[in-house]
């Protein structure tokens, strides 16, 4: 069907008008008996730089089982936790969907093997601006990073700034190319699908979906040694930069 610069109408809202969409608090099925509801908070606060999240009062709500922020579990953990194991397929859903085959947790694993997960959060809880700084300074000019001094916003030391701005007008703004994007590791795992004889499974646009979320969630990470668990989308240099500096 060829669908370009034609109206496309919508066909879902006569039944859904009438009562008769399917939703999640209407579904009836014996294995959802007793199941717990999850609710996820976003911050009611546009653009706020939000330090620490008080979970007491959401806690005294009756009915309430638990709470759970960021900084409640290893992200990798959290992840692993919520996989469907490999021996569980095929695995069919409380709902009835049926999903044929996959290896999720050990994907999960060699990423993190391969991009030296342990190492990088050890490094991360223990890098502050200094630590940072000195080791950037030191691996460009090639000077011991013990000999650097990392000084902030003091005048009384560094009256006058040396640099040049560099993004002056847009001809020279910093727009990003091949050359700055990171390389890449390459980790090949196959699940072939059972249910033909190929083995072969239909592509859409899941994949793209969560590329936006997931790197959301990469850069709060990465800025949660400065006290950031919050930080609104569009992420530009500017904005993540002054999530980094300290609180006034």
């Amino acid at each position: 069907m060829n669908a370009h610069g034609v109206t496309v109408l919508r066909r879902e809202d006569r039944r859904l008008l009438r009562g008769q969409g399917s939703f999640i608090d209407g579904l009836r099925h014996p294995a959802l008996e007793g199941a717990y509801h999850a609710a996820f908070l976003r911050s009611s606060e546009p653009h706020a730089r939000i330090l620490a999240v008080n979970t007491d009062q959401a806690l005294a709500i009756d009915g309430v089982v638990a709470v759970f922020t960021a900084a409640d579990m290893d992200p990798l953990a959290l992840r692993l936790r919520n996989v469907v194991a490999a021996d569980a397929f095929p695995y069919t859903t409380a709902v009835g969907s049926t999903y044929d085959g996959g290896r999720y947790g050990e994907a999960l694993q060699r990423c993190a093997a391969a991009a030296g997960y342990e190492a990088r959060r050890a490094e991360q809880v223990a890098q502050g601006h200094e630590t940072t700084f000195a080791t950037l300074v030191s691996n460009e000019l090639g000077i011991d990073a013990s000999r650097i001094e990392v000084v902030h916003s003091d005048t009384d030391l560094v009256p006058f700034g040396g640099g040049t701005t560099r993004t002056t007008s847009f001809a020279d703004y910093g727009v990003i190319s091949a050359a700055e994007t990171p390389s890449f590791i390459t980790e090949e795992m196959e699940t072939p699908s059972p249910w033909n004889p190929l083995g072969v499974k239909g592509v859409g646009e899941s994949g793209t979906v969560v590329a936006t979320p997931a790197l959301q969630s990469a850069v709060l990470d990465a800025l949660a040694p400065y006290g950031v668990v919050h930080l609104d989308l569009p992420f530009s240099p500017e904005r993540v930069w002054r999530a980094m500096q300290p609180e006034v």
